[in-house]
């Protein structure tokens, strides 16, 4: 894996340090890494370097839900009857993020049928060093989000660095 920040010049020290402490943490997960795929790790101290007004942090970002990084992508396309879709596929995905986070891989797909031959196909996803709890916020959150961006759209992608939730109108898994 390769890294570099963009903007950083003559960062060597620091490029150093972060290479050799991912290559080792790299090292550690992929004999930690348990039956259910999941592990965690840390490597190196949470020493603050400065240098030309650029600050790096370790920051322990664990078991928090992340509301900084949100962003979506949606298919351009309009589904047809707009108002009866809505509404179930609300209903649908309160239901079906509650059954996810309960799930031991914090993962689940499924397909809501929305008459006439049509399908709508989703699936969500949650890293695991969330609680249930903090998973299923997180999802709705996403999903609490669509009316504002892309209710209508035939297929959205809502993604963090802690939960996704992608909506498509093909079978896409």
């Amino acid at each position: 894996m390769d890294h570099k920040c963009l903007g950083a010049q003559n960062y060597s020290t620091i490029n150093d340090l972060y290479g050799t402490n991912l290559n080792e943490l790299s090292a550690y997960l992929t004999y930690q890494v348990s039956a259910t795929g999941f592990a965690l790790g840390t490597n190196g101290q949470g020493v603050d370097y400065q240098r030309n007004s650029h600050t790096v942090i370790n920051v322990n970002f664990f078991s928090q839900i992340d509301r900084d990084t949100w962003y979506y992508e949606k298919n351009p396309q309009n589904m047809t009857d707009y108002p009866k879709i809505t509404e179930k596929k609300g209903e649908w995905l309160t239901q079906f993020a509650g059954q996810a986070s309960t799930t031991p891989k914090m993962f689940l797909t499924r397909n809501l049928d929305l008459g006439n031959n049509n399908k709508l196909y989703g699936s969500v996803q949650c890293t695991r060093e969330l609680s249930i709890m903090d998973c299923n916020k997180c999802l709705n959150e996403s999903i609490g989000s669509l009316p504002k961006c892309c209710d209508s759209s035939k297929g959205v992608r809502i993604y963090s660095a802690t939960c996704d939730v992608r909506l498509e109108a093909f079978k896409y898994f």
